[in-house]
Formats: structure tokens, sequence, C-alpha cells
């Protein structure tokens, strides 16, 4: 891949105004051969970038991107698929957009059923951590975690 470590190092230490423009002029320079990897990897960064600038249209445009090539060009079981749409999903609900929020998330644990089984219980569990403590949209990524967890029946009853 042409975004390496060191690229993704230096974009990380960014502003995210900064690490938006940057990435952008990296998508439109035509001497730049960029593996489709590479296009992945810089949605994510560009993400999280208007993510951190409270700029959730443009953050979810970026994870729907993202996911869409996940489900393009990924292996079936490739984790990056739900987690791109569970992304996806917080950026939803922090905009209030609840019910589709809802779709992508039980879209998300379906596909993560199929590639690691244990049902929602399993998916809420090992993304417990990403979503109660997340840095950006915390009160979104709580309640797709809740959603999660909901869906988990009596298992999570203390959570509901």
């Amino acid at each position: 891949p042409c975004v390496g470590n060191d690229v993704q190092q230096a974009l990380s230490e960014l502003t995210p105004a900064d690490r938006v423009i940057e990435i952008e002029s990296i998508f439109e320079d035509e001497g730049s051969i960029l593996l489709d990897v590479d296009r992945k990897e810089l949605l994510v960064q560009k993400a999280v970038a208007f993510s951190e600038l409270g700029k959730l249209f443009e953050s979810l445009q970026c994870w729907k991107q993202a996911s869409t090539f996940a489900s393009r060009n990924l292996p079936p079981n490739d984790e990056s698929l739900p987690v791109f749409l569970l992304q996806t999903a917080v950026c939803l609900m922090a905009l209030d957009r609840v019910q589709e929020a809802q779709a992508v998330i039980v879209e998300a644990v379906g596909i993560h059923n199929t590639a690691f089984g244990g049902g929602p219980y399993f998916m809420a569990l090992r993304y417990q951590n990403e979503l109660l403590r997340a840095p950006i949209n915390q009160s979104a990524a709580i309640r797709v975690w809740g959603t999660i967890a909901a869906m988990a029946g009596s298992r999570f009853r203390r959570y509901k």
C-alpha cells in the first residue's frame, strides 16, 4: 500500500481540519497512485476527522463509502465491514436518524454473527469498550451499544 504507517502517522499528527484537507489533496492528486486499500484507509481517517470536527453528515458519507468498499472488495468474514457499519450507525444515531441506525445495526449484527457466531451477545461483548468509551459522539455510541445489547435479550438485562 502507498498509505503505509508513515503516512498514517503523519496524518494522525495533523489537526482534524488539516487532516481532511491533506486527505482530499491526496485523493485529488492525479500523480498519486492509490490502491483500493489506500482509499479505504484514507476514508477511515477522513471519517474520524470529520467526526472530531462535529461534521457528522460528512463523516457518515465516509463511513458509508468505507462500508461499500468493504462489502465489495473484502472477504465475507473480514471484520472491517461490521466495524464500518457500526460507525455508520453511530453517525446516524448522532443525527437522530434512529430507524436508519437500527437497520444498520441489525445488518452489522447479522454479518458479525455469520463471520464469528455468538449473535448480538458476543458482538456486544466484542465492541463494548469501543462503543461505551468512545471519545467522539459518545452518547450516540452508547445508544448503538444499547441497541445491540437489547437484541441479546436478558443476557444484558441490567443495561436496559
